[in-house]
C-alpha cells in the first residue's frame, strides 16, 4: 500500500509538522461528513430564503380570486355590512381582526378564531367590500397565506415538526464548525500563499481547481454564513429560549401594554354589529390622516 507525501504547504506555519500529520485527516472527515449532514438543510434554507422575496408576486397569482375584486364600485358597503356577509357565509368562531383594503381593487380580510384549523393559525374570509360578496376562505398564519405559511414551515423544520426544528437547529449549530475546520485546513493548505485564501487558481484543472474554488469561495461567504447562522439560531427552539431569556434579564425586551381597566366595574358584552359602529368613521380619519 502507498503512502502520500503530505505536502508542506498543507503545514501550517505555527503548527508542529507532525501534530498536523496527526490531526488533519480527522479534520478532513470531520468537515466532510459534519457537511454532508447540514448541506440538505442548508440547501432547502437558502432555497425558501430566496422564495420569501418572491412571496408578493406568489400570491398574488395564486390567491388572485381572493384577494382582488372583479369591478371596483362607486362605494364602499359599511363595515359592518361586510361582517354581516362573511358570518352569514361563516358563523363559526369569533372575529379576532378587519382588515380594510388598501387598494381600490383589493378586498377587506376578516380573521376567524376557530378551533378545526392547525394550533396558531386562523380563518380568514376574503369579502368583495363593493357589493358583500364573499369571494372565498383560507386558512393562514397571522397575515401570511397558505402558500407563505408552507415556505415558513418548510424553511423552519422541513415539515417534520419538533424534529425537523431540532434537526434544523443542530444544523445551523454545526455550520460553525464546517466553516471554522474548514478555514483551518485552507489555511494549512496554502501555507507561504496567502492570495491563494482569496483568490482561486485559475491554471489548475481537475481535481485541485475544485477545491480552489471551493476553498476561496468558503473564505468570502464565511462571515455571511455565520451571520444567517446566529440570525436563524435566535428563532431556533433550545437556543432561541436561550436568547429569550437573555434579552429579559438584560432588559432587552419591548414593554406590554397592560389592557386591564381599573375598577371593578363589569362591561357590558357587546355584539360584533355593535362594537363596528364608528368604525367606518374612524378609518375615514385614519385614512385622511
Amino acid at each position: 500500500m502507498s503512502h502520500t507525501q503530505l505536502p508542506e504547504s498543507d503545514v501550517p506555519a505555527t503548527s508542529d509538522p507532525s501534530v498536523w500529520k496527526r490531526f488533519r485527516p480527522a479534520l478532513l472527515r470531520l468537515h466532510f461528513y459534519a457537511g454532508l449532514f447540514v448541506a440538505p438543510f442548508i440547501l432547502i434554507a437558502a432555497v425558501t430564503g430566496l422564495l420569501y422575496a418572491l412571496i408578493p408576486q406568489i400570491d398574488s397569482a395564486v390567491y388572485r380570486h381572493e384577494l382582488t375584486v372583479d369591478h371596483i364600485g362607486d362605494r364602499q358597503l359599511p363595515l359592518a355590512a361586510q361582517l354581516a356577509s362573511v358570518r352569514a357565509a361563516h358563523p363559526e368562531g369569533t372575529v379576532t381582526s378587519i382588515r380594510p383594503p388598501a387598494a381600490p381593487d383589493e378586498t377587506t380580510q376578516v380573521t376567524l378564531a376557530v378551533d378545526d384549523v392547525p394550533a396558531d393559525y386562523a380563518r380568514t374570509v376574503f369579502v368583495d367590500p363593493y357589493t358583500g360578496a364573499v369571494r372565498g376562505a383560507l386558512t393562514t398564519y397571522g397575515q401570511w397565506l397558505p402558500v407563505r405559511a408552507w415556505f415558513d414551515e418548510l424553511h423552519r423544520n422541513l415539515h417534520l415538526g419538533a424534529i425537523g426544528r431540532n434537526y434544523s437547529e443542530l444544523a445551523a449549530s454545526w455550520s460553525w464548525v464546517i466553516a471554522g475546520v474548514g478555514l483551518l485546513l485552507w489555511i494549512g493548505h496554502n501555507k507561504g500563499q496567502p492570495r491563494r485564501l482569496v483568490v482561486p487558481d485559475v491554471r489548475a484543472t481537475g481535481r485541485r481547481r475544485l477545491l480552489s474554488w471551493h476553498g476561496t469561495l468558503g473564505v468570502w461567504i464565511l462571515a455571511a454564513v455565520a451571520l444567517l447562522a446566529v440570525s436563524g439560531m435566535t428563532w431556533s427552539r433550545f437556543a432561541g429560549e436561550n436568547v429569550a431569556q437573555l434579552r429579559t434579564q438584560l432588559s432587552w425586551t419591548s414593554p406590554s401594554v397592560d389592557t386591564a381597566l381599573p375598577g371593578q366595574t363589569a362591561g357590558a358584552p357587546l355584539d360584533e354589529a355593535t362594537a363596528l359602529r364608528g368604525a367606518d368613521a374612524t378609518l375615514q380619519v385614519a385614512r385622511d390622516a
